[in-house]
């Protein structure tokens, strides 16, 4: 099987991502916009996890992402008129 990343590209790409993404979550005025970005800060730490072998805590932090996927879904529903998407 051909990877196209190798696992040590992968394993130096993932915490850069990371702190992109935290970064963005510091910096983004919108509340949701910036939980959006949390999501993909907390879904890049996991795969980092996974892939350096500290399983359990990387499915932990899936399981984390999960319920806040649930919460901007609640506030999706129930405040529409507060969402506002400024990309």
């Amino acid at each position: 099987m051909i990877l196209l990343l190798s696992m040590d590209f992968l394993k130096s790409l993932l915490p850069l991502l990371a702190i992109i993404a935290g970064l963005f979550v510091i910096t983004t005025k919108n509340a949701i916009i910036s939980v959006f970005n949390l999501i993909v800060l907390y879904i890049l730490v996991a795969f980092y996890l996974i892939f350096t072998g500290i399983n359990y805590l990387g499915l932990s932090y899936i399981i984390i992402v999960r319920r806040l996927h649930v919460c901007v879904e609640y506030l999706l529903k129930y405040y529409p008129d507060y969402v506002v998407f400024i990309w």
